[in-house]
């Protein structure tokens, strides 16, 4: 249940920071290959469980800790939007990661 939870969590924090990170012009469709990219990955997961038989039962375990890790490194470059206004163009994204 809390796995469910962690993953609602990050679902609904992928939304919120697409639509704030990107300029007007190109939020549609940024959000939508966001959420691609977040289907794709369920696609992918449950064969990572195979991963483990044809392997050892560590190696999707690892893989996923490998993933987590680079997300969260990554996440360290998004820029820091609270109480600044959306971007509407391209210029303007490139004034909020100044700022």
């Amino acid at each position: 249940m809390a796995g469910k939870l962690a993953v609602h969590c990050a679902y609904s924090t992928l939304c919120v920071q697409v639509t704030e990170c990107f300029p007007t012009e190109a939020r549609a469709v940024a959000l939508g290959s966001a959420l691609t990219a977040s289907r794709i990955g369920a696609i992918v997961a449950p064969f990572f469980k195979d991963l483990g038989r044809l392997t050892h039962t560590w190696v999707p375990t690892l893989f996923d800790m490998v993933l987590v890790i680079i997300s969260v490194l990554l996440s360290l470059l998004v820029p820091e939007t609270f109480r600044k206004r959306l971007p509407d163009t391209f210029k303007d994204t490139l004034r909020l990661r100044e700022q």
